[in-house]
C-alpha cells in the first residue's frame, strides 16, 4: 500500500499508545508505548512502558519532505491492521543533535502505525533513496514555518 500525504500533514490524531506486536528492532521485550506531543514542536515522544529508559522521538516525514512517498508491504498492513491509507500514519524516529537543525531522522526504517488498531510496525524499506540519516531540513511544511 503506497502512502502519499494529503493536504493535512501532520494534522493526524495519534493514539496515545501503540502497540508493536514484535517490538522494534533491538528493543523486541519493549512492545506498548506512550505516544505524546512535544509542546510547540513537531515531534512526539514514544516511551516505552516496560521500561521507562527506552525511548524516541518520531515525527512526520511529510512535515519535513515534500513529495514523499512509502510503500507499506502489505504482510506488515496485515499484521497491524491497516486496511485503507485513511487508517494509516508513518512516523520517523529521530536522532536529536544539538543544535537541533543538526538532528537528522531515519526514512530507511519508518514506524508504519494503524490509526484504528493502535498497532505499529518498524518498516525497513528497500528502496536506496531514503538513509537512515536524513537531515531535518528541507522544503515540506517545515519550511513554510521557519524550521526546515
Amino acid at each position: 500500500m503506497t502512502l502519499v500525504p494529503d493536504e493535512l500533514i501532520n494534522q493526524t490524531e495519534l493514539p496515545g499508545e501503540l502497540y508493536f506486536p514484535e517490538g522494534l528492532p533491538g528493543f523486541e521485550d519493549c512492545r506498548h508505548y506512550k505516544l505524546q506531543p512535544v509542546e510547540d514542536m513537531p515531534f512526539y515522544s514514544m516511551i516505552c512502558e516496560e521500561n521507562e529508559a527506552v525511548g524516541f522521538i518520531v515525527t512526520s516525514p511529510w512535515f519535513w519532505i515534500q513529495g514523499f512517498e512509502v510503500e507499506l508491504p502489505d504482510d506488515v498492513c496485515e499484521k497491524i491492521g491497516i486496511t485503507s491509507p485513511e487508517e494509516a500514519e508513518v512516523l520517523a524516529i529521530v536522532t536529536v543533535r544539538d543544535p537541533l537543525d543538526a538532528s537528522t531522522m531515519n526514512l530507511a526504517a519508518p514506524v508504519a502505525v494503524s490509526l484504528k488498531r493502535r498497532q505499529a510496525a518498524q518498516v525497513v524499506l528497500t528502496s536506496p533513496e531514503w538513509s537512515t540519516r536524513v537531515p531535518l531540513k528541507g522544503e515540506g511544511v517545515a519550511a513554510s514555518v521557519g524550521l526546515g
